[in-house]
């Protein structure tokens, strides 16, 4: 005895819901070749593939099974169906949008209802910031709808519901390689995290990235290595930020290096990956009246804007799930300035150039980072470089960064020892002089500055962080000093980057770099320029900007040595007169007089930054 459905014939003794999850399984190919049977699928059905496929492919029956299952708990509205969609009928789906807008919830019952047509063969790993994270979100769905199920049917295969350490719903209680598992890849665990992504190798595999903005890019990566040798593989990308300083971002560029805009609200990506976007004011709730529970209202978007007005950031991101345009953030650089000023892109000198080098000297859980750049007059596009560009102005190519570890177990060595000398090697295999090589010497930093001036040259250039603002001019624009301008001397480094940037002068940034600039923020206080603290940042969750600072540090060498932010426009003789003075008075490659006497290198107290 046999039984039809959608067209395929099944064993009499198979239920509806094994019926619907093979055609789950199945459906896409069936829908390509209707006629089309996998082999050995239905022992002793014979002219099984005599009758053709009658559905419409994987999406028809994963709604025919969330219905049979969850009528009520899971609604289908615009965005479900959308999303649900785009999970049935691609290979890789990314999403960004407003918080509230259920992407995570459909994600989920895809997920289950993926690993359910073949525990025995499929594993489903979730990578998120941390398993606290993934519990508030896309855990949370996948338990509720798992513990459903279980109490509907009794009993789902041999399959156990785990909670700690490691939340995952296993095939087998001794099965561990196949399931449902929420991989941790904060801070501090991502290696960790990718060797258990790594670890897995069944013949289905999906991997599905909570908080994508938020996971580092070698998270997205290891899935060239997660392919190889599986019948299917699928990804899931879920966000609200698609900056393209994010891992999300990368992959939803519509083109690349273009980022997502408000006009974008599906799109194949650059890479190939289906994409959507969920905005808040296009709420289903907002046309339904407020129909579907545990999507966004219009009153929580008044709510949002009336407690940070219509253009905060905060609007942007968490309700219309896009990175902020230019003049909506209140951080030292935005996306779309760097974007604007081709800060990522390379050089063509007509000249040779000078090697520079520049230190964060942080340790103590701090990233110890040296960088370099190279400025003079020869033609090279792949060098680092400070020079003359085709175009006769002068540009700024910056190296990538490199971290300088330190042993805390050498005890015959002191951590401002190890950390000279490997900066002093670096430099010197790199052709950087001591009178071109700058270092922060706030705080701790000013024991390794003492160590370089004695054990290397007194000639290095030191910048404390925590001081006060120069008089320096701005810029060649705006020749008013900064201590006019900004609060204090670190207000002052970062945003002379910014004005390096906004004259066109930047190349070669990095990813991680912008992204520390684009996330430390500033206010006006008693009309200067203030940037918040690493407190303040800390607090917000942000990392020490170690990439960043070198940076800074690097401009303030550059400025003293009369390279400054040159502006397209027509200059104010005046901000020319101002500068060529300064210039002139401090001109440090003809001076001997930038070493600092140890005794003067002793700690004094100086302010955060």
């Amino acid at each position: 005895m046999a039984k039809s459905t959608s067209g395929v014939v099944f064993p009499d003794n198979w239920s509806l819901f094994q019926c619907q999850l093979f055609l789950f399984y199945w459906g896409n190919q069936l829908a390509e070749n209707p006629y089309w049977r996998p082999k050995g699928s239905f022992p002793g059905c014979e002219g099984s593939s005599e009758t053709p496929y009658e559905g419409e492919g994987r999406y028809e029956h994963f709604k025919i099974l969330v219905q049979m299952f969850f009528p009520k708990s899971f609604e289908w509205h615009d965005w479900s169906e959308k999303a649900a969609r785009a999970f049935c009928e691609n290979k890789s789906t990314a999403i960004c949008g407003a918080g509230g807008s259920g992407k995570s919830t459909t994600a989920a019952m895809y997920a289950l209802f993926w690993w359910l047509a073949a525990p025995n063969d499929s594993a489903v790993l979730i990578a998120s910031t941390s398993i606290d994270a993934a519990k508030k979100r896309i855990w949370k769905n996948i338990r509720q709808y798992y513990t459903e199920m279980v109490r509907q049917c009794r009993r789902v295969g041999d399959s156990c519901l785990i909670g700690n350490p490691r939340p995952c719903i296993r095939s087998s209680k001794s099965d561990t390689a196949h399931g449902i598992y929420v991989v941790a890849v904060e801070k501090g665990e991502v290696e960790k995290g990718i060797e258990a992504l790594k670890g897995f190798h069944p013949k289905r595999l999906m991997m599905i990235g909570d908080e994508t903005d938020s996971i580092g890019q070698a998270v997205v990566d290891v899935g060239v290595n997660q392919e190889i040798g599986t019948i299917e593989y699928q990804t899931i990308w879920l966000g609200n930020d698609p900056s393209l300083f994010n891992p999300l971002g990368k992959m939803m560029a519509p083109e690349a290096g273009k980022p997502v805009t408000l006009g974008h609200v599906e799109w194949t990506s650059h890479l190939g990956i289906k994409c959507l976007r969920f905005d808040a004011f296009d709420s289903p709730n907002i046309r339904d009246n407020d129909r579907w529970q545990g999507i966004v209202r219009k009153k929580d978007i008044d709510s949002a804007i009336a407690r940070y007005g219509p253009n905060h950031p905060q609007i942007w991101i968490m309700m219309r799930g896009i990175h902020p345009p230019e003049g909506a953030d209140d951080t030292v650089l935005s996306e779309a300035l760097l974007i604007r000023n081709n800060c990522n892109s390379g050089v063509v000198w007509r000249s040779s150039f000078t090697k520079y080098g520049t230190l964060d000297p942080a340790f103590g859980g701090d990233r110890c980072v040296f960088r370099t750049a190279d400025g003079g007059e020869e033609s090279s596009s792949e060098k680092t470089a400070i020079g003359t560009e085709v175009d006769g102005r002068t540009k700024v190519l910056l190296h990538p960064p490199i971290e300088i570890h330190i042993d805390a177990n050498d005890k015959k060595n002191p951590v401002e020892y190890q950390i000279a000398q490997k900066v002093k090697s670096l430099c010197q295999s790199n052709g950087i002089l001591p009178e071109n090589f700058i270092t922060d010497s706030t705080g701790t930093g000013r024991g390794v500055a003492s160590v370089l001036q004695r054990e290397w040259s007194p000639n290095i250039n030191v910048c404390e962080f925590g001081g006060a603002c120069s008089d320096m001019p701005v810029s060649d624009e705006n020749n008013k000093p900064a201590s006019e301008e900004y609060d204090r001397k670190v207000t002052e480094l970062w945003f002379s980057f910014r004005t390096f940037v906004e004259s066109g002068m930047i190349r070669g940034l990095d990813a991680a770099t912008a992204l520390e600039f684009c996330q430390r923020r500033f206010i006006i206080k008693n009309k200067k320029i203030c940037i918040e603290t690493k407190t303040e940042m800390k607090l917000r969750g942000l990392p020490s900007p170690d990439l960043a600072d070198p940076i800074a540090a690097l401009i303030d060498m550059l400025r003293r040595k009369g390279i400054n932010a040159q502006v397209v426009t027509e200059v104010k003789q005046g901000a020319e007169d101002r500068l060529d003075k300064w210039v002139k008075d401090n001109d440090f490659d003809s001076r001997d007089d930038s070493y600092t006497p140890d005794s003067e290198l002793e700690y004094q107290p100086v302010g955060e930054y």
